[in-house]
């Protein structure tokens, strides 16, 4: 499979979910999810349930880094893909969409990518 991504990510922080929420027929509605990886523009998520791609969530987690201070995310962002994974959960992309170009240097830095 060819590697769509274009910006580096790691699996050397820990991403933990605080929320994960996104709307149907105008309800919120609250999402189970973990982190597997991250990059200055989006991460990996794994879920119970698949979800559409192009669908609006918004997340709410804590970024920690060895050595460093945790730091906030509090990001709008779209699915860009949803996959099976091994362990028969869903893997799904996210992209956000509210980072300005600042701030994405700022995570690539604190990210070390």
């Amino acid at each position: 499979m060819d590697e769509r991504r274009q910006y580096q990510r790691t699996t050397d922080v820990e991403v933990q979910v605080h929320q994960c929420v996104t709307s149907h027929m105008g309800q919120e509605v609250w999402l189970e999810a973990t982190a597997f990886d991250m990059s200055a523009t989006g991460l990996c998520l794994v879920m119970d349930k698949s979800r559409n791609p192009g669908e609006e969530l918004f997340i709410l987690a804590t970024v920690t880094k060895p050595g460093e201070p945790s730091r906030e995310l509090s990001v709008n962002g779209v699915s860009t893909y949803c996959r099976p994974g091994d362990d028969g959960r869903w893997r799904v992309g996210v992209r956000f969409t509210d980072l300005g170009e600042w701030e994405q240097e700022d995570w690539a830095q604190f990210l070390g990518i």
